[in-house]
């Protein structure tokens, strides 16, 4: 599997459409600047989508590598990823 090089736009949809369908038509955009290991999107007006990078590497490789083989592992992987990624204010 190849990791992406950049957390960007295309791939915060992904994720979202993926683990948040509910939210799956709030318009994404990124938060300038970023920090060393974060990035920040604006999901819409209300929601905030917070990517720590190191982590959200980590529970893309395990989700990845998990799925259809260690089920257990890949909803815990997916709830780490929800952890990430989801930081409402």
């Amino acid at each position: 599997m190849q990791l992406p090089d950049e957390i960007d736009v295309p791939l915060v949809q992904r994720l979202i459409v993926s683990q948040f369908p509910q939210w799956e038509h709030l318009p994404i955009r990124r938060v300038e600047p970023n920090g060393w290991d974060n990035r920040t999107f604006r999901l819409g007006e209300d929601v905030w989508a917070r990517a720590r990078g190191w982590a959200l590497w980590k529970a893309l490789i395990t989700l990845s590598g998990a799925q259809g083989t260690n089920p257990a592992h890949a909803a815990s992987a997916a709830r780490v990823l929800g952890d990430i990624l989801i930081d409402e204010t």
